[in-house]
């Protein structure tokens, strides 16, 4: 099985917009193609499709990936979760 670089809930800026991937398929069983979404101000939802090498691409281009896990979201407010303190010595 092939290893996915980002997972579902992974948020990623471009352009100045977040888009969230939303769902990750295999095409022809060899190449991960991953929709990304994104949600306009009138609650309407734009989807892309890009195979993982075009995301890489984007990203490595300057744009942000982000994942959801280390952030909490309260009442439609999003905070980014601390690091735990390193327990190097």
């Amino acid at each position: 099985m092939i290893e996915r670089k980002f997972e579902v809930d992974t948020e990623i800026r471009i352009n100045h917009e977040t888009w969230r991937v939303a769902h990750y398929r295999m095409k022809y069983g060899k190449e991960l193609i991953y929709t990304l979404q994104y949600k306009e101000v009138d609650g309407k939802h734009k989807t892309i499709e890009l195979n993982e090498d075009a995301l890489s691409t984007i990203i490595e281009s300057g744009s942000k990936a982000f994942d959801l896990s280390e952030w909490d979201i309260i009442n439609g407010t999003t905070f980014i979760r601390p690091k735990e303190p390193s327990t190097k010595t």
